[in-house]
């Protein structure tokens, strides 16, 4: 290969870093590989510890241990500088030299968690890297974190234990004691070390699992391939799933996958070492011998959607019970039923299990479908809805107001008496001029508003007269006070009127109670233009206060105050 192909092969190169770039922009990450110091800023650290020469995998490779070259790579560990730069010409010569002879010299890393930062030999990293190359050798040093609560320190340390046996990175879990329980399966003793054959062959299975796993959407999932291999090794046996096809080893993790979806939930029974505390004898025991004690025989049943055979949480479930019916023989009886469908037969059979005489029933497959089950079991056929036909009248009082001060407001827009001639006259003169025609203005809207709602929406307040006169008030006095506002002060005029409305539109209390309103609003209400005209028509005459019950009833229950329909049999507070 010439250079003008190694040069090619760069831009390539470039142009997966410039796509995982604007990638991770979009996705507001950072685009530049993560640097381990910034990440041990805050980190307390227990030791670090040579590890010699290790065959390290290139997808643990994440990041570089200082900040020097960050911003050379994207995060995917592709090039980002320009073609004529230096670091450009020697990534070609990497290149070539690896198409030639192969990479021979080992980078110098560190491991944090998991995970391998680069300190010497980005370049060599990230031509592999693009060739899709599986491993690097690598010099590493080990960054072992203090120990703590903390889930992911923990399993670390679990992790570091058994490396020595196992010698290898990509096997890890998410489960606690996975390492002990692999090393069962594989009929290993706790300590026992594997042989070059041993990491070979589990290394094969872990390849075809992971291209299974992943096929079926596992890269979302929070459990890791080593825990779906370790799902998979305590159903068949190593031998059994390496003689599988592709084909066939998919089909089995589909089989499984309602298993493989329950790892991702934590583990339902905590293992004490500590003994129990002795129960406390209560004072009603010692006054009554013999009564409030545990029943001495017990019977139980499991509903179980899937059967032993294809399911290894039903199978490991089903030994358990066994154990449970050897160990606690006349104290404990136990039955299982299999193959429950929710919405079919499940109901059925948790039927039959309290006809045969189960003291507890207990459905235990962790699917979503169970979930739902047992969390809705019952169906609303009817549903119920009160109905207040005298709302509108409940309402008129806060939208009356808030029409006459949108009236208003539109009049003031569309016809600024900013605007207006008012020759050698002072503003406010002029403006007094023009209240003859604002109060007729308002009168006429106030009237008309009376009269529409009365005859389109059919509102009859109890007192027609005393109705028509607060309108007409309240509308005069809007229509003065916006045209005031908007005469002296124009567009800042209109701005202040809108707020004003806004303010209204919360702190006059045309919805809910004011006490139901927060401390500003309840402030603020008194002071509100549309407050007093909403206050009068909501108010009423006090004298109907004091007349009988039904009279009181009729007014509490109204706040539209002189409207009758608002207290309706049926229809109250």
């Amino acid at each position: 290969m010439n250079r003008n192909e190694g040069n090619e092969l760069y831009l390539k190169a470039q142009k997966l870093a410039l796509r995982d770039y604007r990638e991770k922009m979009l996705a507001g990450q950072s685009p530049f590989l993560p640097v381990l110091d910034d990440i041990l800023q805050n980190v307390p650290v227990e030791n670090q510890i040579p590890l010699g020469q290790v065959d390290i995998p290139l997808n643990l490779l994440v990041g570089t241990k200082t900040t020097g070259r960050t911003a050379a790579f994207a995060s995917n560990f592709m090039p980002l500088l320009d073609l004529k730069t230096e670091f450009a010409s020697k990534w070609v010569n990497l290149c070539l030299s690896h198409l030639e002879e192969g990479i021979r010299d080992p980078i110098r890393c560190y491991e944090y968690m998991g995970r391998f930062y680069v300190q010497e030999g980005n370049k060599r990293v990230s031509v592999l890297k693009y060739f899709d190359a599986t491993s690097i050798l690598g010099n590493v040093i080990r960054v072992v974190p203090q120990y703590s609560d903390d889930p992911a320190v923990q399993m670390y340390y679990e992790f570091m234990h058994f490396y020595p046996i196992t010698q290898n990175y990509l096997l890890t879990f998410t489960k606690p004691g996975s390492y002990a329980r692999l090393q069962k399966i594989l009929g290993k003793g706790p300590d026992e070390k594997w042989s070059g054959d041993d990491r070979a062959e589990v290394l094969s299975l872990y390849n075809w699992v992971e291209k299974a796993f992943l096929a079926h959407g596992g890269a979302k999932l929070r459990c890791t391939v080593g825990d779906v291999l370790l799902l998979l090794l305590r159903v068949y046996t190593k031998e059994e799933l390496a003689k599988l096809s592709p084909n066939e080893l998919s089909e089995k993790l589909d089989a499984l996958w309602d298993d493989v979806l329950a790892l991702q939930k934590a583990d339902p029974v905590r293992v004490s070492d500590k003994p129990a505390e002795p129960k406390q004898t209560g004072l009603l025991d010692r006054i009554l011998p013999g009564k409030h004690t545990a029943p001495s025989h017990l019977k139980v049943a499991f509903v179980h959607e899937r059967t032993p055979g294809t399911s290894s949480w039903t199978s490991q479930h089903e030994f358990g019970r066994t154990q449970l019916d050897t160990v606690f023989a006349g104290q404990v009886e136990t039955t299982a039923y299999f193959n429950a469908v929710p919405g079919e037969n499940a109901d059925a059979l948790v039927e039959q299990a309290i006809a045969d005489g189960a003291d507890e029933v207990n459905s235990i497959d962790s699917t979503d479908k169970t979930y739902d089950m047992f969390s809705a079991p019952v169906m609303t056929n009817e549903t119920y809805e009160t109905t207040v036909p005298t709302n509108g009248n409940a309402m008129a009082a806060y939208m009356m107001s808030v029409g006459l001060w949108v009236s208003g407001l539109a009049f003031c827009v569309m016809l600024s008496p900013y605007h207006q001639k008012i020759g050698a006259r002072k503003p406010g003169k002029a403006w007094l001029l023009t209240l003859g025609k604002l109060w007729a203005l308002g009168l006429l809207q106030a009237v008309l508003m009376i009269l529409c709602l009365s005859w389109i929406n059919d509102f009859q307040p109890e007192y027609m007269g005393k109705t028509l006169i607060i309108a007409c008030l309240a509308s005069v006095a809007f229509l003065t006070l916006e045209y005031c506002v908007n005469f002296f002060l124009d567009i800042i005029g209109d701005f202040i009127l809108l707020v004003f409305m806004v303010l209204q539109l919360s702190g006059c209390a045309g919805t809910y109670p004011l006490e139901l309103s927060d401390k500003f609003y309840q402030v603020l209400n008194p002071f509100m233009p549309r407050f007093p005209q909403r206050h009068r028509i909501r108010s009423g005459h006090h004298h109907r206060l004091r007349g009988t019950g039904s009279d009181r009833c009729r007014i509490r229950r109204s706040p539209a105050g002189w409207f009758p329909q608002a207290c309706e049999e049926g229809t109250g507070v």
